[in-house]
């Protein structure tokens, strides 16, 4: 019933193969969604997640998923995962995947940082410049299959890089010791999923993205072994 409640929410929003690329899980009413890709992006009919299947120069513009309706992210746990490939060369900063209220504005979100924030792989709770929290995985990763979830559980947020929770570090720290990232306060009225550039100070990025799903639960307590989806 849930599957097939999602399909009519989609069905008419997004090409069929979209579909299999923005999944859906515990959701029993959801808003419907458009999707609006960046300069060069292409899709493959069958995604998967070993095999990172969509293309294009996602930094150029926004490539975005824009929920119908808002949605409180603020109250609840949730699960939002992806698999990626970063392709190209950088300059500062590489956006991944991020929960926009706004348009170019403060959200929750992942990145590959630049050489002030150590050159890591970071979550982000508010700006680009503030409220950072990194991992002590480096730009050099690049180039091969990621799998990153961000869970939120009780009143923090984990991040899990190819199935290990990390420790973190605060801005241009280097202690790995924080458990988790505070919540923001935009995740009470998510609008935007966005991919590859999350705002328009970041710089643009060749990269590859795997099926994104978004849950409504904590769907990782522990480590884990990433599978297909």
């Amino acid at each position: 019933m849930i599957e097939m409640l999602m399909h009519q929410a989609t069905a008419k929003s997004v090409p069929p193969e979209l579909e299999n690329f923005f999944k859906l899980d515990g959701f029993t009413s959801f808003p419907g969604y458009t999707f609006t890709p960046g300069a060069g992006v292409a899709f493959e009919q069958s995604p998967s997640i070993d095999g990172a299947t969509l293309g294009g120069q996602l930094g150029t513009v926004n490539t975005l998923i824009t929920l119908n309706t808002p949605i409180n992210l603020a109250n609840s746990d949730f699960t939002l995962e992806y698999s990626c490939v970063i392709t190209g060369s950088d300059v500062t900063y590489i956006g991944e995947v991020g929960l926009l209220a706004v348009l170019n504005a403060n959200g929750l979100y992942t990145r590959y940082g630049s050489s002030g924030f150590g050159d890591r792989f970071q979550g982000i709770n508010g700006t680009q410049f503030t409220n950072v929290f990194n991992t002590t995985y480096t730009k050099a990763t690049k180039g091969t299959l990621k799998r990153i979830a961000l869970v939120k559980q009780g009143d923090l947020i984990y991040l899990y890089y190819n199935g290990v929770k990390q420790k973190l570090a605060s801005g241009l720290g280097t202690s790995y010791t924080l458990d988790g990232i505070t919540p923001p306060a935009e995740l009470s009225s998510i609008k935007y999923i966005a991919m590859g550039r999350i705002n328009t100070s970041m710089d643009p990025c060749l990269m590859k993205l795997g099926p994104i799903r978004l849950s409504n639960y904590a769907r990782y307590t522990a480590d884990y072994t990433p599978v297909p989806f």
